[in-house]
């Protein structure tokens, strides 16, 4: 009975947090962009480098979660957030 309860709690699409974490993404993005502009020194591009690879990390689970159709409840938001702003942004290095 307790993993039922847990398979259902962990299949649950929850569109405010999948939204939240997309925008708190795209913004550190931009913010680090932004300063990097404004002061750019070694130290500025290290922590840029290593700051956008972590949220370029946090964009491949969102869109993991895409692919599995588990971002949004709506199949064609889901498709579109998940190709156009998880998947094509990122670095691809194959």
């Amino acid at each position: 009975m307790t993993a039922k309860v847990t398979i259902k709690q962990l299949t649950e699409i929850d569109e405010q947090k999948s939204a939240t974490a997309l925008i708190m993404d795209w913004l550190i993005i931009l913010a680090i962009l932004g300063i990097v502009a404004l002061w750019g020194n070694i130290v500025t591009f290290l922590t840029a480098f290593l700051v956008i690879a972590r949220q370029q990390h946090a964009l491949v689970v969102l869109n993991h979660d895409a692919a599995h159709r588990m971002l949004f409840k709506n199949i064609k938001i889901n498709d579109l957030v998940g190709q156009w702003l998880t998947k094509r942004q990122r670095l691809n290095i194959s």
